[in-house]
C-alpha cells in the first residue's frame, strides 16, 4: 500500500490504453502449444460476435506476427514501431518462454535480453503517443518491470504491462489472457477482476503514484505520511531549512516563507512529477487534474 492509497482520494484509472490493433508476438516452438493461434481464433470469434450486435469491428487489425530467430523479434518490434507513427495504437501479446535474468527466450536460441527489449518497447511506446498495453503471457515476464519501475523518476517504456512473476502452466495463461481481452473488447475492461488472476500488472498510475505520494500526502494526510516517512515531518522540513538558511547567513526569522513555499507549491511540484513519470495522454491530464483537485480541497496551515 502506497502513502496516497490511505487517503480518502480517489483516482479514475482504467486497466489499458487506448487501441485500435492488435499484435500477437509468437515465439514459441513447433513443439508448444499454439497458444497465440488459439487467442487469435479466439479475439476473431469474440470481435464477430461484437459485429453481430451491430458494433463494427474490424478483424483485419488482429494481426499475428511469427517469431523464430531475434532478427525475427527485431523486424516485428520495427513494424509496430512505424505503423504507430501512422497512427496505430497497439494491444500486444507476447508468447513463449521467458529467464528472469535473460529475458525473453527465441525458438532458435538465444535470448532477447531484458535491455533490448525495454528498448523496442520504448521506441513503440514514444511512436504511438504513449498508447502501449502489453500483455506478456510466458514466465518470468514481470521481471522486466522491477528493472523499468526502478527507474522511478523516468516515464515507462509502456503504458501498461502484465505478466508473470514466476514459472506458469499454460492452461492458466491460456484462460486469464482470454478473461483479459474478452473484458477489454466487451466493456473495456470493467469486468476484469485482476485480483483473481496470477498474472500481475504495472502501469503509468502505479509508477507516478510511487513518486508524487509523499508530496500529496504533505497535503492531504500529513500525519499518515509522517506515521510512513518521518523525514517528511514538518520538524525534519523546517530542520533542513534552517539548516540551508544558516549555510547562506539568513536569518532564521525568514524560515516562515520558505516553509509556506514548501507547502504552496506542492500543486505545481505534483504536476511536475506526474509529467516526468506518465506520458502525455488524456490520460495523464485527467489524472493530473483530479490530483490537483483533491490538493485545493486540503487547507493547511504553516
Amino acid at each position: 500500500m502506497t502513502a496516497l492509497e490511505v487517503t480518502t482520494i480517489t483516482v479514475e484509472r482504467t486497466i489499458a490504453s487506448d487501441a485500435n490493433t492488435i499484435f500477437l508476438i509468437d515465439c514459441l516452438g513447433e513443439s508448444d502449444k499454439q497458444s497465440a493461434r488459439v487467442r487469435q481464433e479466439g479475439i476473431c470469434d469474440t470481435l464477430m460476435a461484437l459485429s453481430a450486435q451491430d458494433i463494427i469491428h474490424d478483424l483485419s487489425r488482429v494481426y499475428r506476427e511469427r517469431c523464430k530467430h531475434r532478427d525475427d523479434w527485431a523486424a516485428v518490434m520495427n513494424k509496430i514501431r512505424d505503423a504507430c507513427k501512422k497512427g496505430l495504437r497497439p494491444l500486444v501479446f507476447i508468447d513463449g518462454h521467458g529467464d528472469s535474468t535473460r529475458g525473453l527466450a527465441m525458438p532458435s536460441g538465444g535470448f532477447v535480453g531484458w535491455d533490448e527489449y525495454g528498448r523496442d518497447l520504448r521506441a513503440i511506446t514514444y511512436a504511438a503517443c504513449g498508447q502501449l498495453t502489453v500483455i506478456a503471457a510466458f514466465c518470468h515476464s514481470f521481471a522486466f518491470v522491477e528493472k523499468a519501475a526502478a527507474k522511478v523518476d523516468e516515464k515507462l517504456p509502456f503504458a501498461f504491462y502484465y505478466g508473470y512473476e514466476e514459472v506458469v502452466l499454460t492452461s492458466v495463461v491460456e484462460e486469464e489472457t482470454q478473461r483479459i481481452y474478452e473484458s477489454l473488447l466487451n466493456d473495456g475492461g470493467k469486468s476484469l477482476n485482476l485480483d483473481a488472476l496470477q498474472i500481475s500488472s504495472y502501469d503509468e498510475f502505479d509508477h507516478a503514484i510511487r513518486l508524487i505520494a509523499p508530496v500529496v500526502m504533505m497535503r492531504l494526510a500529513p500525519k499518515t505520511l509522517v506515521a510512513q516517512l518521518p523525514q517528511f515531518s514538518k520538524a525534519q522540513l523546517r530542520a533542513k531549512i534552517e539548516k540551508d538558511l544558516a549555510q547562506k547567513g539568513t536569518p532564521l526569522g525568514q524560515l516562515r516563507r520558505p516553509m509556506r513555499e514548501v507547502i504552496n507549491n506542492i500543486p505545481r511540484l505534483a504536476t511536475k512529477l506526474i509529467e516526468t513519470t506518465m506520458h502525455d495522454t488524456d490520460r495523464r491530464k485527467r489524472f493530473i487534474k483530479r490530483i490537483l483537485s483533491e490538493i485545493k480541497k486540503a487547507r493547511l496551515p504553516v
